[in-house]
């Protein structure tokens, strides 16, 4: 079963109050309502604070001070409460995980996932998840998918949605040469980590994730592909193309004229190069963000190399 962490904002609330009293203190109430705003709703602020202004008018400052001090000390238990009975309640919901894991080979699951962990910050919003993959082949493996997904339930309907944990050790041999990228050799261990927060709509909330592994590419070029259709492989295979077709573009913006600073700092990509997916574009930037690299780190050297090899 995966391990879900509710993360509590208690302690970060609690030392901004306190940093916000003092700077009321100081300047005015607009501090306070700067740093605590982001902690609650627009609403409750409005109130609140339209409440201070009426309780406070008629005071000396020594007495605005101290109302005020003792005001926020109850917002920060209240927030502290809140946040208890919120984590509290969110614990009694855990949604079940299933890892559904490669068929046995001699009686070994040869690519296993491991140590599954998920951050949930609602019961609709996925902060981050990650897994562990064991290599229990006999063979390095250079390339991996691993497929997320997300049972939701909202209002009565259920729906799934899915994201990818991806692991290349190649992406482009001058890209591998450079950063020395390497491959989860046999009995060895590599960690997939998710790229951002999941979230769904307010009313939604999350009863499963399902964790699978849908793509495995060995150093000798065999692979295991469960859905061959799916954007497991295709997502790998399209990054190395991205980064190969910028390449071979750049190799002969080179050979014309070897000060291609300026190509190469351009955010977008010539349309020749048919970069039709996301994944595409994703190659090309890794490519050329290393020939960057290579620039900003005066090794035109190997830049040269590169692009005339």
């Amino acid at each position: 079963m995966i391990r879900v962490f509710f993360q509590s904002e208690v302690k970060v609330r609690l030392r901004v109050v306190s940093i916000a009293v003092k700077g009321w203190c100081i300047t005015h109430s607009a501090c306070w309502l700067s740093a605590v705003i982001k902690w609650t709703s627009k609403q409750e602020v409005t109130a609140y604070v339209e409440i201070l202004k009426k309780d406070v008018t008629q005071m000396n400052n020594r007495k605005k001070i101290v109302i005020v001090t003792l005001t926020l000390l109850c917002t920060v238990a209240a927030f502290k409460a809140r946040g208890k009975v919120k984590t509290e309640l969110l614990q009694e919901k855990v949604p079940s995980t299933i890892v559904k894991q490669l068929p046995l080979e001699n009686g070994v699951i040869p690519v296993e996932v491991q140590r599954q962990k998920a951050y949930l910050a609602l019961p609709n919003e996925v902060s981050s998840y990650s897994c562990v993959v064991k290599n229990n082949t006999a063979k390095a493996i250079t390339g991996l998918a691993l497929e997320w997904t997300f049972t939701v339930e909202t209002n009565g309907s259920v729906s799934t949605s899915s994201e990818y944990s991806s692991m290349d050790a190649i992406v482009h041999p001058d890209i591998q040469s450079y950063h020395r990228l390497r491959s989860i050799a046999s009995g060895s261990e590599s960690t997939l980590e998710s790229s951002g927060e999941i979230g769904f709509a307010p009313s939604a909330k999350i009863v499963k994730i399902e964790a699978t592994v849908r793509y495995v590419e060995f150093d000798d070029k065999s692979t295991i592909d469960l859905e061959p259709s799916t954007s497991a492989s295709l997502g790998i295979n399209q990054v190395r193309e991205g980064a190969t077709r910028y390449k071979q573009w750049l190799s002969q913006m080179y050979k014309k004229n070897s000060d291609i600073l300026l190509q190469v700092r351009s955010d977008s990509f010539p349309s020749e190069l048919e970069l039709k997916s996301a994944s595409m574009k994703q190659g090309a930037k890794m490519y050329r963000g290393l020939i960057l690299s290579l620039y900003a780190k005066n090794q035109s050297a190997l830049v040269e190399r590169y692009l005339t090899q």
